[in-house]
């Protein structure tokens, strides 16, 4: 059986031509390999309040129908703040295989149907079936369905949600174990051990399954989303992670699993890269190690090859009062090429820091010699022992000889 696995679209409309790139390869993609099953791991908006007139609807709407043209389609809820009423309203669509979105965690079986394809029932009909393979769902973890699914009554308490989930997922796992078929388990949560994306931002309170819980389903596969670098963890979890590079930091490859199931579990699994727009990022802080006479260099960091066809984020940190050497348009032409530049500038006071460091010091040569530091400055020859003179000296003497308005 080969599965597609993708999630993470967090399709906007800001960034609607990126994402409708990314999905058409997808599709594409889809409709030359022809996989047995798809599965989009949640999070296909951005945004909760997304409107059924958007962009952003009617892409999500015409892809998950491009895809249920293929194969069945499993669909998991994700966040609460990025999918909203949107997903619930997918397996409306007429297409021609199955659309399943799961709000709540639930189990079915896949069958082979006898003019080919497959077909979706409940586990209590594997007896009278062939089974091809089942299917375990749990959307991203929230208090309301944990509830629903657990004897104990759930509070704001992250221990007793694990606990919960633990709980899910050894019932799933028992189901599975009764029938001789693999068992594919398809979540949107964070795994213990998982990497994050640089700026990958969570909202919310996050609530981590360990490795030991999701063994509890005894899965052969387990297809995940939520984390937005794609990867492996430890023999059989996977994330795809987002379709395309959805802040400056994503700067890891973007793309899709294609997953290889035999009779007896995992074969092999494939990362297709998604044609995502690539994003560099240059940082430079010129009030802490970076020199401002390195700037020419600074801004030779990236290749052409790896300029051109990329987003550049460059971020300076500077002196407030040295802000007027950086010539941003000037900065922007050094990366000929690039579909986009963006020129962040950071302007520090150095009283913020003097101030701070004057706390510390307690000589006026200390701070003299400290002042000129900051400002990369050197001082003439003399002041600091004129300073430390006029310092040590009696106020009487230092006014001796002056005249007398």
């Amino acid at each position: 059986m080969k599965i597609l696995h993708t999630a993470d679209f967090h399709i906007k409309d800001s960034s609607i031509d990126e994402g409708i790139k990314c999905l058409d390869f997808l599709v594409d993609w889809a409709r030359k390999e022809s996989p047995d099953l798809i599965i989009i791991a949640g999070d296909l908006t951005h945004r909760n309040d997304v409107k059924w007139d958007s962009k952003t609807a009617r892409v999500i709407i015409l892809t998950v129908a491009e895809l249920a043209d293929i194969a069945p389609v499993f669909i998991v809820k994700g966040t609460p703040y990025h999918d909203g009423d949107i997903p619930e309203m997918l397996d409306r669509i007429r297409s021609k295989h199955s659309i399943v979105v799961s709000l709540y965690p639930e189990q079915c079986i896949l069958s082979p149907k006898s003019s080919g394809g497959l077909n979706i029932l409940p586990v209590d009909s594997s007896k009278n079936v062939t089974v091809s393979a089942i299917i375990s769902m749990v959307p991203c973890p929230t208090k309301a369905f944990l509830e629903s699914q657990t004897s104990f009554e759930m509070r704001e308490c992250d221990n007793m949600i694990e606990n919960g989930m633990g709980q899910i997922l050894a019932a799933f796992g028992r189901t599975a174990a009764a029938i001789p078929a693999p068992h594919i388990l398809i979540g949107h949560w964070t795994v213990g051990g998982a990497f994050i994306s640089e700026k990958q931002q969570m909202i919310g309170r996050d609530i981590e399954i360990s490795q030991g819980q999701i063994q509890l389903a005894d899965a052969n596969l387990v297809c995940l989303g939520h984390i937005h670098k794609a990867q492996k963890i430890g023999q059989n979890i996977f994330y795809p992670g987002s379709l395309y590079s959805l802040t400056a930091g994503e700067l890891d490859p973007k793309g899709f699993y294609i997953h290889e199931l035999g009779d007896h579990g995992l074969l092999q699994s494939e990362f297709i890269k998604a044609p995502a727009t690539r994003r560099l990022i240059l940082d430079a802080d010129f009030t802490n190690g970076d020199r401002l006479a390195d700037l020419e260099s600074i801004l030779h960091t990236f290749s052409t090859g790896d300029i051109h066809g990329s987003i550049i984020h460059a971020r300076f940190r500077i002196w407030e009062d040295e802000t007027a050497k950086l010539d941003v348009e000037q900065i922007k032409q050094n990366f000929e090429g690039a579909v986009e530049v963006v020129v962040d500038v950071v302007r520090v006071p150095r009283a913020n820091v003097r101030s701070k460091n004057y706390f510390r010091l307690n000589t006026l040569r200390e701070k003299i010699e400290e002042q000129a530091k900051i400002k990369d400055e050197v001082l003439p020859a003399g002041i600091p022992d004129k300073v430390e003179s006029l310092e040590s000296m009696e106020p009487d003497k230092i006014f001796e000889g002056l005249p007398v308005a």
